[in-house]
């Protein structure tokens, strides 16, 4: 069904200065944001029934940790971790890493040249080891993104209003809002 778009009331996080102009405006660094992954491969050699298979099409919600401004993570109930850190100033960049219980890696990426406020990743893992998996994307997105969309579809936010968000080619998504209740059934394609 997706997430609710019933208002424009975004819960803020701690403000992540050095990326804020750049990503989402002066004040507005979110408290959660959501990582979705796809085109993941699978390593040769693995034991599928030991280990779980890479989530392609899943999406992970991300919390603000407390005390690091510009970084965020997933610690759910599914034994998959996720981390995503913008502005780190040991090596001045951001990174994205999908890993599962065992310290099993499925996605990393350190973009080069070095970028503090990425928010789009190609996975740069080479299968061996405990990495289990190769290839694919992933993209950060937060609710602003579409609101700020749906607005500009002149479609009015209501409880009703359900956004989701899939991937349909390497550097493009869709975002797409449904209200039943309202008969609406919109698709928008964004170029990342």
């Amino acid at each position: 069904m997706g997430q609710r778009l019933a208002d424009d009331i975004i819960e803020a996080g701690a403000a992540c200065t050095a990326c804020e102009n750049a990503l989402w405006g002066i004040g507005k660094t979110p408290k959660n944001v959501y990582a979705h992954f796809s085109g993941m491969e699978r390593c040769p050699g693995v034991d599928w029934d030991v280990h779980a298979l890479p989530p392609n099409n899943h999406t992970f919600k991300l919390e603000q940790i407390d005390g690091f401004p510009c970084r965020w993570r997933y610690r759910g109930t599914m034994n998959w971790g996720v981390n995503w850190r913008i502005n780190i100033p040991i090596i001045g960049n951001s990174s994205i890493t999908l890993g599962h219980i065992g310290f099993t890696v499925y996605f990393q990426c350190i973009p080069d040249p070095p970028n503090l406020c990425e928010a789009t990743f190609a996975n740069q893992n080479v299968c061996g080891g405990l990495i289990l998996a190769s290839g694919g994307f992933c993209w950060i997105e937060w609710k602003q993104i579409a609101i700020d969309l749906a607005k500009g579809l002149n479609l009015t936010l209501a409880p009703t209003l359900f956004y989701e968000v899939f991937q349909t080619g390497l550097m493009e998504v869709v975002y797409k809002f449904t209200d039943k209740v309202r008969g609406i059934n919109v698709k928008h394609r964004l170029e990342l």
